[in-house]
């Protein structure tokens, strides 16, 4: 009886701990999808948040890969580290080609580029508007004299 009190036990361990480790992945692949919105949003600390959940994502994986004794557990473990390492890849490669910073810049030269459209327009509206009034004093002027 008490041997089977301890092999409960230690069963009641395993799980607990392959519950904890399942858990820690789960929040670590959220943590670093939501490293690699924020990256694309100009958040540039992303990216190293990123990697530290990645790294962390790979020691929680190695953790729960000797609990897994099961022909079908080693075989989903295996499909979650592949998982795993097309999002990574696919991370890096935002990491590398994608400008988060090319939104505010763009805004930016929108703004300025609206900016001086305004100040030249403005310019011109003020010259016209300067010439239609000469043009209406010249002419009730001329009015007058008449």
């Amino acid at each position: 009886m008490i041997l089977y009190l301890q092999v409960l036990d230690e069963v009641g361990d395993m799980q607990s701990n392959l519950l904890e480790y399942l858990t820690g992945k789960i929040d670590e692949a959220g943590d670093m999808l939501a490293s690699v919105t924020s990256f694309t949003a100009g958040d540039l600390s992303k990216k190293a948040d990123f990697y530290k959940g990645s790294d962390s994502f790979k020691s929680y994986f190695e953790q729960l890969n000797p609990l897994e004794q099961k022909p079908q557990e080693l075989v989903n473990l295996q499909k979650i580290y592949n998982l795993y390492n097309e999002r990574k890849t696919t991370a890096e490669l935002i990491f590398e080609k994608f400008d988060p910073t090319g939104r505010a810049s763009t805004l930016k030269s929108a703004d300025e580029m609206e900016h001086q459209l305004f100040a030249k327009v403005e310019d011109i509206l003020e010259r016209s508007a300067e010439e239609e009034k000469s043009d209406a004093i010249v002419a009730i002027d001329g009015t007058l004299v008449s």
